[in-house]
Parts: structure tokens; sequence; C-alpha cells
């Protein structure tokens, strides 16, 4: 980068002495002249033949090494440039454009305003786009400082302004203006925004993913009809990528039935399609009654791209769903078969089948496909230079079997050798180091996590919340509360639309006998997340301890309605109902409690089962349930367990 002697005399317009110094930086280091000596004994002999070359010629020459990104070519070449005529606004132009090409702001700042020193053409349209673009860049870093952010979003806007007023049917002004708008996240006005589509679609209204786009913002104004119209209409241009949103839109909107139609069509019409999306709403689906869907439309898939093993992992998660294990056993095999051996596939697949067998509760065979798991994984970290982290941090989330987190951690510790500076890291060790239920050496590693992150975007700030979250949940589970509290409170302000933080917080002040604002917190999370069975059931816990049954009893109903394999939910109307005395119910939903239940929490489930069977007069069933709870813990607390029967658990981030 140009050094302050180079800027002093190219601020003084002596070009041929900014030439010489910046010369002079590569030459008197070795380093650089090793890696730039071929350019420097071209620039040289330009330099040296000067007269030889046209200013369009060197401007030419300029832009090249600009498209090529041959950064010391580029400013060399763009002050020979300015040698060979002083007045030539192209090359600042030149300058400039690469500079933020390559995201070195503060030059592109010190060169645009060197640019507007000369006198601009008659229609200077691309000189103000440039200087909007550029201060687009700028902003993200001026979240910290409020007033400084208001006066460049000024800038911003005039200058875009100004290159609407030369050319007023160029499409990409409103693109950038729909960036400026943006830049108010979360806070966006989407009246403005749908004002700029609809003048892109007035200047072009036969291209598709212009559509697509008003359709996401009507989509966040809650206008339904009307995205599905623009989608559909992005589809007819042409626009591949609408089939995609459209069905995330029907499926975010439970529209089940019309969700399915277009991919369907997809498959049927398009040559290639985009499967990374289908992995994401399978996940994120709750609904029992779309899994035999999802295994038509995959099948689907399959034929279009039969030697794809990611529909095939896909499918393999869909059977499993379906507690159709030993089929998902055999699509695992399949991939097992056919993938390479360094392929993330076969690691992948390997977890997949000893988790398949851990469900099948066949220990042995999920033991023996758990250690290969970890062996090839070992041997992937000695010998390849990263590995993808996402995919690992969803593995070690999807884990039930407690004897694995101890060679996670061993895992991650390998990670961190290669890479000691990723953040990303040392919170899914936070993560394992919960599970194995050692607080104090997570709360280190998110103390680690606080220090070094630094939150420049919404991905940062948002990782930065979940770590707070984390620490909180620790000072929760180690019962010091006040800690716990003033976490939460931390990751409220961050997010205040995080309804976990309010219900783990509403819950701590319930606790601390703080009831009245407990169960305003609870209800707030309820208004915040009206989709989360989980707040439903916080909510519900709280208004069984205060007595209000009733309403307790009609919002676990609505969990259960929103998640029906959350247990918790069932759980807590067991409970409730055992409470009430009406053990026909309690019965009914203790059997669906127990079908979902983590391992931790099938003993206390079995034992309020042999109570119900013994308030029911059925002594040998009861007996089979108290004898099942000490079969699975033999140091079982009856005491505790009556005091608690009304808990639900802690929410884990």
């Amino acid at each position: 980068m140009p050094d302050c002697k180079f800027k002093k005399f190219f601020n003084e317009k002596n070009y041929e002495k900014a030439y010489q110094s910046y010369l002079k930086s590569y030459t008197t280091h070795p380093e650089k002249h090793e890696k730039y000596e071929s350019w420097l004994e071209e620039v040289n002999e330009i330099y040296n033949n000067l007269d030889k070359y046209t200013e369009k010629e060197l401007l030419h020459k300029t832009n090249v090494a600009a498209n090529m990104r041959y950064h010391f070519l580029v400013l060399s070449l763009g002050t020979l440039t300015l040698i060979k005529n002083p007045d030539s606004l192209e090359s600042v132009y030149l300058m400039t454009k690469y500079t933020l090409d390559v995201k070195d702001i503060d030059n592109a700042l010190y060169f645009s305003d060197r640019m507007f020193e000369f006198q601009l053409p008659e229609n200077p349209y691309k000189y103000y786009m440039l200087m909007a673009e550029i201060l687009l860049e700028k902003c993200p870093d001026y979240h910290k400082k409020p007033k400084l952010f208001e006066k460049t979003k000024q800038e911003i806007f005039k200058y875009i302004n100004n290159a609407i007023e030369h050319e007023p049917n160029n499409i990409l002004n409103y693109f950038k203006l729909s960036d400026y708008y943006y830049l108010d996240y979360p806070n966006i006005n989407p009246e403005k925004l749908i004002e700029i589509y609809n003048k892109m679609i007035s200047i072009d209204p036969d291209t598709g993913y212009l559509y697509s786009y008003r359709a996401r913002v009507k989509e966040e104004i809650e206008d339904i009809k009307g995205a599905i119209a623009d989608y559909k209409k992005a589809i007819k241009l042409g626009d591949v990528d609408s089939f995609e949103e459209l069905g995330m839109l029907y499926f975010n909107n439970k529209m089940y039935d019309e969700f399915f139609e277009p991919f369907e069509k997809a498959i049927k019409e398009l040559p290639t399609i985009d499967i990374f999306w289908l992995k994401y709403i399978i996940e994120k689906n709750t609904n029992e009654n779309n899994y035999p869907k999802f295994e038509k439309l995959l099948n689907g898939y399959l034929i279009k791209y039969p030697k794809d093993l990611r529909i095939y992992q896909m499918l393999a998660y869909v059977k499993c769903q379906m507690k159709e294990f030993q089929q998902a056993i055999k699509y695992t095999n399949y991939i097992l078969k056919h993938c390479k051996d360094n392929d993330e596939i076969k690691i992948d697949a390997l977890f997949r089948k000893g988790f398949y067998y851990d469900l099948l509760k066949k220990d042995k065979l999920a033991i023996k496909y758990y250690d290969e798991f970890f062996k090839t994984f070992e041997k992937e970290i000695k010998e390849l230079s990263s590995i993808e982290i996402y995919w690992l941090k969803n593995i070690i989330e999807k884990n039930k079997n407690e004897n694995n987190y101890p060679k996670f951690e061993k895992l991650l510790n390998s990670y961190l050798i290669k890479h000691p500076k990723n953040l990303r890291i040392y919170q899914m060790i936070t993560f394992v180091k919960c599970q194995m239920k050692e607080f104090q050496q997570a709360i280190k590693y998110t103390n680690y996590i606080l220090k070094h992150c630094h939150c420049k975007d919404d991905d940062d700030i948002k990782f930065y919340a979940l770590t707070l979250a984390r620490k909180a949940y620790c000072y929760d589970i180690l019962k010091k509360y006040k800690l716990a509290i003033r976490y939460y409170d931390k990751v409220i302000e961050l997010c205040p639309d995080n309804p976990l933080a309010y219900l783990n917080k509403s819950r701590l002040l319930f606790l601390m006998h703080k009831i009245e604002e407990g169960l305003t917190l609870a209800q707030k999370a309820v208004k915040i997340a009206p989709e989360d069975p989980t707040a439903f059931i916080n909510l519900a816990w709280i208004e069984m301890n205060i007595g209000k049954l009733k309403k307790a009893l009609k919002h676990l109903d609505k969990a259960t309605e929103l998640d029906k394999n959350n247990p918790d939910g069932y759980k807590l109307k067991t409970s409730l109902y055992y409470t009430l005395k009406d053990y026909e119910k309690a019965l009914q939903n203790a059997a669906p409690a127990i079908k979902n239940a983590l391992k931790e929490d099938l003993p206390d489930l079995y034992y309020l089962r042999s109570l119900i069977y013994k308030n029911l007069g059925d002594e040998e069933k009861s007996k089979g349930d108290y004898e099942k709870t000490f079969e699975l813990k033999p140091d079982f607390d009856i005491k505790k367990a009556n005091m608690e029967l009304k808990l639900t658990k802690k929410q884990k981030y």
C-alpha cells in the first residue's frame, strides 16, 4: 500500500517523486523485490521510455493489471500515467476503483478525494456511483459510532441521488439505493424498498429476479399473497432460484400442501437443481406428516442424480425421523460403499451409522462405528490443511452418546493446534464441556471468546450473543443466579428478539421468588416466538407453580401441537394431569414423553408413570416402572423426584 512519502508527493501533484518513492519501497525490501522483480523491470522500462507510450496505452495497461489484481502494477502504472498527463482523471479513477475492489477502503477513500479535485466531465455518473460504493463498504465499520455512521449515510444518499439525476433509467442506481436502505438493518423501511423495486421493474419488466427481490420484502411485511404472486412471476420469467424461494415461503408459513409443488416442478423442468436448500428445510421440519413427502421428493432427485451421495444422506436422515432405522442404515451403507476415502460424507456416514445403532439400542455396533468415525477423523486432521468446522458442529450437536464427548474434546484440541485463533472451535469446546458437566471449564472458554471476539457484522454479534448465553447457562446450572441473569441481560441487549434469553431469565426470576417479573418475561418470550414450543412450556411451568393450572394446560396443548416430538411438553402435561388426579390422561401423555425423552430424563418419567399406575390400581405395571427407574439410575433420589415433579429442565444453548 502507498506509504506516507508517496501520499505526500501525490498530494502535491509531484507524480515523478511519488513514483520514485513507491518504487523505492519495493527495491529496498528484499522480500518485496524478489516477489515483484519482473514487474519492477517492466514498469522501469515504461518509465524510461515514457514518450513512446500514449495515455490510452498506459490506461489500458493499468486496467489489465487491475483486472488481474496485480497491486504493484496498478498503482505504479497509474502514477506513470499521471506523469505523462497530470490531468488524467481516468488514471485516478482506476486507482480508486482497484483499491475498492480489493477492499482497501482507506486507500480507496484517499484516491477518491484526489479524484474529486479534478474537473469532472459533463456526465460524472460513474464517479458519483464509485464514491457511493466506497462509502457503502465503509459503513459497517461505524455501527459503534452512530453520529459518524449517520454522516456517512447522508453522503451515500447524496452521491446516489447525483448518479440518478444524470442517469435516471440506469437500474444499477436503484440497486445501490436498496443497499443504502439495507444499512438500517434490522430496522429497514420496507415501503421504501418496495418503491425502489417497483421503479426497477418499470425500467426492466422482463427480468425475473427483480420480482424475487420484491417478493422477499413482501414476505417481511407478511404480504404473503403478494410475495407468492411475485415469486410465480419470477419463475415464469426464468428465475430458477425462485423455485427454492417460493418453496421456502410455503414451508415457513406451514402451507405444506403447496410447499412440495414448486420443488417437484423444478425436478421435472430444470436441467440442474441445487440441493443444499433441501437439507436445510428437512432438518428444520418438525411436522412428521411431511417426512413421507420428503422421501418421495428425494426419490425424484435420485432419478435425476442417481450417484449423488448427498441425496442418500438426506434419505437416511428422513428414514431416521420416520423411526425406520434399518432403512436409514441401508442408505449409510450405500454411502460408505461408494464414497472416496477422504470424503467428508464418509466420516458423516460413519457417525450416522453409529447413531442409528445407538437408537436401536445395539450398543456394541454403535460403539464400533463411533470408534471408526473418530479414528478416520483423527487421520483427516493430520493430513488436511483445513477442515470444515460447521459440519463438525452439526455432528457434535446431534450426538446423544455421552461417551463420545471426551473424544470430541480431543478432536477439537487437535483443531486448535492448526487453528489456534479460530473462535468457532473454542465455542464448540464450551458446548462439549457443558455436556460433560464441566461448567467452570466451559466458562473459561467463553471468557476467551468474549475477550477476542470483535463484533464487525450481524454474524459476529450473533456469535458473541450465543457465547454470552452459554456463559449465562453455565452460571444457571451452577446456581449462581444473579451472575446468570447478568449475562442473560447482555444477550437481550444485543438480541432483543432472542426468546431463550427471556424464558431462561424468567425461570430464574421465579426461582428467586420474583414471581410477577418471571411471569411477565415468560409471556414476552411467547409473544416474541409464537411458534416456539419451548416458550409455551416455560410459561406453563411457571403457571403450574403459581396454581394457574387451566392456563398452563392450554399452553402445554399449544406446545405439543407445535412439536409432537418434544418430550418436555408431554412430561409437564403428565405431571399436571397427575396433580389434577386425572390419571387416565396422565397415562396418555406419559407414553409420548417416554418415547421421545433424553436418556437422563427417563428415570424421572418411569418413576412418575409408576405412581400413575399405582393410583389406577395396576400394581404389576407400577412395580415394573419402579424397577425400571432404578435399573436406569441405581442412585435415583425419590425425595428429590417428588419435589421436582413439576419442573422442566433448563433450556440449553
